[in-house]
């Protein structure tokens, strides 16, 4: 479905004097044949997180304080006030998600110093829905929504971006399940769970990398659904910031070839099959190659970026190894790639 996708539009205007921000999500699509309507209580609510976000944390979240936020709706709007026969299954993520992201990073046209990037947009399979029957119990049926994957967080002015985000609407609050736990009580099995190298956008600040997980049934037949996001359009960077990985689903077959899955399927995995689900990293803020080349170092050290990619996207030229702790930074090198590199 939504093979075009849907364009959606925030706007964002302050009024110092009056203490007001004003949030327009008028200028959308109407309804959608699908779940991904927002209700208006996500709509606000994400609007209003975008918004809270760019200000100071001592700041209280309480109603006076979101009596400043003036949040603009219409009716019949993919992005709030559904009317019947449109359905909101799917309110609390996707479009919200993207409402969320395109709030936080607008604050940053006021200028460097303000507002931030991008977090992971994938529904991924790894916070999917698993249902089929537990040979283990006789055969009774089970389902549950597992969550498996990480999802990198948006960068901030002087920060890089959490490791765990989830999506932007849990903004790194929601408990990710314990594997051991998941495969008591469910007949799953996770082969592998990681963080993936060059995920997050780079820039000055660096976005959190996105997360990769492997898994499938222990026995029988198990399906997985998978909403997807983030594939096409990934998170993107500001202020020079790159935009971060795309994301993405396969079926990993027994015979070990591997075939791409769309957004929005039910995916059947048999014994032995597994499903490869990669989220989003956060995007960059800033110039990448204003980030401080001991970062970048710390960076390739904790496997987040590659070496490879800390030359080409960050110009920091590296000698030594990792393996045997003598990796560190030629200076002389860096100047010189760092200058190549911004004459292009």
């Amino acid at each position: 479905f939504l093979p075009d996708g849907v364009d959606i539009t925030v706007k964002v205007e302050i009024d110092p004097d009056a203490g007001m921000v004003t949030v327009d999500l008028r200028d959308n699509p109407d309804c959608i044949d699908a779940g991904l309507n927002l209700t208006e209580a996500c709509a606000s609510a994400n609007a209003i997180q975008g918004v809270f976000e760019n200000l100071e944390p001592d700041l209280p979240a309480n109603a006076g304080s979101f009596r400043r936020v003036n949040v603009l709706l219409r009716e019949n709007c993919v992005v709030g006030i559904p009317r019947f026969p449109h359905c909101c299954s799917l309110a609390t993520t996707s479009i919200a998600d993207v409402v969320v992201n395109l709030t936080q990073s607008a604050f940053t046209q006021l200028g460097d110093g303000y507002g931030m990037s991008q977090g992971n947009l994938c529904f991924a399979a790894g916070m999917g829905v698993i249902f089929g029957t537990d040979w283990r119990r006789g055969g009774v049926d089970y389902i549950n929504q597992v969550y498996v994957m990480g999802g990198g967080g948006p960068a901030q002015p002087a920060n890089d971006g959490m490791i765990y985000l989830l999506t932007p609407g849990g903004a790194g609050l929601l408990h990710r399940d314990s594997i051991e736990f998941d495969e008591q009580r469910f007949p799953v099995f996770v082969r592998s769970q990681r963080l993936v190298p060059d995920s997050g956008g780079a820039g000055r600040q660096r976005g959190g990398p996105a997360t990769e997980v492997v898994f499938g049934p222990r026995h029988d037949p198990m399906t997985v659904s998978i909403m997807g996001g983030g594939t096409i359009n990934p998170p993107q960077g500001v202020l020079g910031g790159r935009d971060a990985n795309h994301a993405y689903h396969g079926h990993i077959k027994l015979d070990g070839s591997e075939e791409f899955q769309p957004n929005g399927v039910m995916l059947t995995l048999s014994a032995g099959e597994f499903v490869r689900s990669i989220d989003n990293g956060g995007s960059g803020y800033g110039d990448p190659l204003s980030r401080k080349p001991e970062a970048v170092l710390e960076d390739v050290v904790e496997k987040f970026v590659t070496r490879e990619t800390a030359e080409e996207l960050y110009g920091v030229v590296l000698s030594g190894s990792a393996d045997d702790g003598s990796l560190a930074i030629d200076a002389d090198a860096t100047q010189t790639r760092r200058g190549a590199i911004a004459a292009e």
